[in-house]
Order: structure tokens, then sequence, then C-alpha cells
């Protein structure tokens, strides 16, 4: 066997046949790869030796997509439809193996199959929405037929993917696999062989393609998404696998394809998914060339711009100098940062202290003055947590005791309720030991439960309440001028 070209290679396994793709990063679905795979199945269907055939991809990822720099170009053969034609063509059982995320083009690849095995954490989709386009080649009409009409429209109008359970109950994904990919599909493989399982493809099954409630689930989907054309013409290209012949519905999904690729909103969102990409690239930087970490920042001008760029460094954890040519500019830009910082925990609630400490974890700033960086300090923002737990230890011993006393209470009066009523019942002769014990066992479980919201909500409820007084400590904490002369007397850690 071998390789068939530079993406991919052939390989026997007793009776199974195994294509393996690899085109790094994301294994797109570029023309070689299309070739390759169409020259594998050739050699499988003519090989009387094959009895199934498995297609995998090397690297990170099954395929996650077609090449889209080949959209509006002439089209190469064969095309992605050719390929899937050969796979439908085959009278041998082909096995998708799915790893990573199997997107787009790769997704419709592995819906032509007549089975697909995958790892737990697979991930598949069609997210060409997101590129102002609809699945191309047979996704509007094949995943209906698998998850029905509403799950495969959410699919595809949203373009968000689902994980390998929930494809696993939707009918998308035949088996779960556990351990080396490849050699898990080769044991599925051979099983299919062995039990004779028949090869009926999904394109011919229509038990799931019901129409009621379409209608309503389209009117949900893209009440928010109106002027737009892809999702409009996803929701026809679905109830087209509804009310039309496979054929009739891959037709007019090409169709609509076609004119949504020319389109100019298709454009503009490929235009802006390149330009995102090459946004991140520096020109000429050699490929092995690694970021350095950044140990500390500096930040000329302490106006509006400056210092949203301190607090951003502060909030990241990385030490920033703030140079600024005049005292007064100097505290009227630190002012400005105290009082964004003091809008924000204003605007915090009941869980505002969690959410500050998560967002903002330990920031520093270093503030200099003067172009000889005349005096200089570093403070930092505490943690809230630290904070958090200060306060508990002052505040929470009545209230806590209050909250269990509480929860305690309300649990034995319903116990109480619930042995009268017990008591009532058999006093009078009626059969009530069923329902009174649950209701006893109910209040106890009531009481525990108000017991631990009432300890929840005095913790926070305290918490809040601190920091709520006190909302410009951190900013004093994190920031702020010192003159030389405190500069070399060390950290102020008492300042306030």
């Amino acid at each position: 066997m071998g390789s068939i070209n530079a993406s991919v290679d052939l390989r026997r396994d007793g009776e199974i046949f195994v294509v393996t793709a690899d085109n790094p990063p994301v294994n797109a679905l570029k023309h070689e790869v299309r070739a390759g795979l169409a020259e594998g199945l050739k050699h499988a269907r003519e090989d009387t030796g094959v009895k199934a055939v498995v297609i995998v991809c090397a690297g990170r990822t099954f395929f996650a997509g077609a090449d889209i720099t080949e959209f509006g170009k002439p089209p190469q053969a064969p095309s992605l439809h050719d390929v899937i034609a050969a796979i439908e063509a085959m009278p041998k059982p082909v096995v998708a193996a799915l790893h990573g995320t199997a997107l787009g083009g790769g997704f419709e690849l592995a819906l032509a199959c007549h089975f697909r095995v995958a790892v737990p954490a697979a991930r598949v989709g069609l997210p060409e929405v997101k590129l102002g386009l609809l699945p191309g080649a047979g996704g509007t009409q094949r995943l209906p037929r698998l998850v029905g009409p509403e799950k495969a429209l959410e699919m595809i109008v949203t373009g968000e993917p689902i994980g390998a359970a929930e494809a696993r109950v939707g009918g998308i994904i035949d088996e779960i696999v556990e351990g080396d990919l490849t050699a898990a599909a080769i044991d599925f493989a051979r099983r299919v062989v062995h039990e004779r399982r028949p090869l009926r493809l999904v394109r011919d099954r229509d038990e799931k393609l019901i129409g009621e409630g379409f209608a309503d689930a389209a009117e949900a989907l893209t009440r928010r998404l109106r002027g737009r054309d892809a999702p409009a013409a996803c929701v026809e290209a679905v109830r087209n696998a509804i009310v039309l012949p496979f054929e009739e519905g891959l037709r007019r999904e090409s169709e609509l394809f076609r004119k949504l690729v020319a389109g100019d909103q298709s454009k503009a969102q490929r235009h802006i998914f390149f330009a995102e990409r090459e946004a991140a690239k520096v020109p000429h930087m050699p490929e092995a060339t690694r970021p350095r970490p950044i140990a500390q920042g500096a930040v000329i001008g302490a106006g509006t711009m400056g210092g949203g760029i301190a607090m951003c460094f502060a909030n990241a954890g990385i030490p920033v100098t703030v140079v600024e040519t005049d005292r007064d500019l100097l505290q009227k830009g630190l002012d400005r940062v105290a009082a964004n910082y003091r809008t924000m925990r204003e605007n915090l609630r009941l869980f505002g202290a969690l959410i500050t400490w998560m967002g903002f974890k330990t920031g520093y700033v270093r503030v200099a003055h003067g172009e000889r960086f005349e005096g200089q300090s570093t403070y930092t923002l505490r943690k809230l947590f630290k904070l958090a737990f200060e306060t508990i230890i002052a505040y929470s011993d009545k209230p806590l005791r209050l909250a269990v006393q509480f929860g305690a209470l309300i649990s034995f009066l319903a116990f109480v309720v619930g042995l009268y009523v017990l008591g009532k019942g058999l006093f009078e002769g009626r059969s009530v030991a069923g329902w009174s014990s649950v209701m006893v066992s109910l209040s106890f479980l009531g009481g525990i439960i108000i017991a631990i919201l009432g300890i929840i909500g005095v913790y926070l409820g305290k918490i809040y309440e601190e920091t709520k007084q006190r909302p410009l400590y951190l900013v004093r904490r994190s920031i702020g001028f010192v003159p030389a002369a405190a500069a070399a007397g060390g950290r102020p850690s008492d300042r306030r």
C-alpha cells in the first residue's frame, strides 16, 4: 500500500482497508485530500480481499471542513460531492472514525458513510452559517434524516457543534469508543462485517422527516436574524428535506449555496474570517518563534485610554508603570481609574465579591512621576477571597447561628405536623403511614435546605455589605502616587 499522495495514506489491516488523511493543521478537505480519498475508495472497491473501509485522520482532528480558500475559484475534480458519491456507491461498509471537531464538509462526509464511531471528546457540527453560507455537500438533506428536521435546523442555523454523547443519543454516531481510535474503528468494522449488518445510507432514511412543529421552530430560530440571507436559506433547505425527494432537495441545496457564495453578505463574512486570522500573524516571523512572557508594562499618558490600558495590565496581574509629565495630570488619571473601579464595584450585587475575585485576580500598577521616574512604588490589588474570609470571621457568628436555628425550627415544626397527621390518622383508623412518612422525610429535607440557604445568604450578604461599604479600598491598594521620600521608606502597606 503506502501513500497515494502527500496528504493521504493507505494500508491494509487484514480484511479492513484504512484510509488516513493528514493535512495539518485541521485536515481541511483541499483538492489533494479529496483526490487521495477518491483514489483510496477506488482501490478498496476493486480489491476483493477488502471487506470494509475505515476513514480516519491523523493529527488533532477529523476533517474540520472544506478548504474555504477554494470558494469562488474554478472547481477542481474530484469535488466533495464526488467523494461523497463514491462513498455511498461502495458495496462495502465505510466507517468514519471521528475525533476532534468534525465540522462542515468533514461532517457531511461522515454523514455519507454507513457508520460513524467517535471518541468521547469529539464534536460534530455544521458552522457554515457563520460564513454566510449553508452546508453545501448534503448536510441540509442528510442531517434531518438522522436527528429530525427541528434538531437539524437548530444545529444548522446556529452553527453550534454538539458533543459525542449528544450525537450518540441523536443517532448521528453509532458507537463511542475508548483508547486508540483507529484500532477501535477497525474492530468496529470487523464486527459490522461478521454480523452482516445492513448497509443503509442516511439518504434512504425518512422515518424522522416529520414536518409538525417545523414552522414554529424556524420562526423561533430566525426571529432575530431577519435580513440575513444564510439563516433564511438554511430554513428553506431543511424544509426541502421534508417536502422534496432527496435528489431534488440536494439540487436545491446546491443552488442556494452558489447564490450565497456569490452574495455580498457571505463575501463580507469570509473577508472578516480571514482578516481576523491574518491580524494575529506577524509578517516574516520564523515559525519557531515563541512569544516571550510579559513581566511588566508601561503606559505613557494617564488619560482615558492610558488609564484603561493600565487597568487591563493590573487586572491581568502584570506590573505596569504609568508615566505623566505633570503631577496634576497623573492624579487626574488615577482618579479616573479609581472612579472606574468604583463604578464596577457599585454595579456588583449578591455575587459581586466572587465575580470581582475571579475577574480582577491580583493586579499591580506602578506609578512614576516625571521623566526621570522620580519616586515609584508598587501597590497590590488584594484578592477579594481574603477580604471575604476576614469578613465572615468578623461578622458571621451570630447570623450563622440564627440561620441554623431558623432552619432547624422550620424542620422541627414540619416534623411535628407530620407526626400529628400520622397520629391523628392512626387514632381514627385510617391508613396514612405511607404519605405521612413521606411528609416527615420531606420536612426534614426542607429544613436542611433552608438552613443551607440561610448560611449561604449570610455569607454572601455580609461579604457584599462589607465590600460595598469600602468601594475604594481595593483601588487605593492597587494604584496611587507616592513621592520619592515615601518610596525610599518602603511600601506603605497601611495606606488607605
